[in-house]
């Protein structure tokens, strides 16, 4: 059985009082639905930025407030978000922040190892 906000078949709904659009990189711009672009978000239950970073903050946030989370997305004509990449190499789990390709240049130099890959999973 579905969970509660979700859509089914690996797209979610936003959460109650959260705006999600995805924007075309890196300038902004508005994309049509099921145009696949970086995925922003904003509403009460984000953070209001890093503490005295005004630097990182200026790279995070829009000058609207909208938070640019580094995913790519797809946003369909009913609402629902389809995650369907990364726009930023970087990978944040659990508040831990992992560089992909340096986890497979440690792992391709293994002499068993012929290439590797790291993605995320949600």
């Amino acid at each position: 059985m579905p969970q509660k906000g979700r859509a089914g078949g690996g797209r979610r709904r936003p959460r109650r009082h959260q705006q999600n659009r995805p924007r075309e990189p890196p300038a902004g711009r508005p994309l049509a639905p099921g145009a696949e672009g970086e995925l922003q978000f904003r509403g009460p239950n984000l953070f209001p930025g890093y503490f005295d970073n005004a630097e990182a903050n200026a790279v995070a946030f829009t000058a609207e407030g909208w938070f640019r989370t580094g995913d790519l997305a797809v946003l369909d004509a009913g609402g629902n978000i389809t995650l369907t990449g990364r726009a930023k190499d970087v990978i944040n789990r659990g508040g831990v922040k992992y560089n992909p390709l340096d986890i497979e240049h440690l792992l391709d130099a293994h002499p068993r190892v012929v290439q590797s890959a790291i993605v995320p999973v949600p």
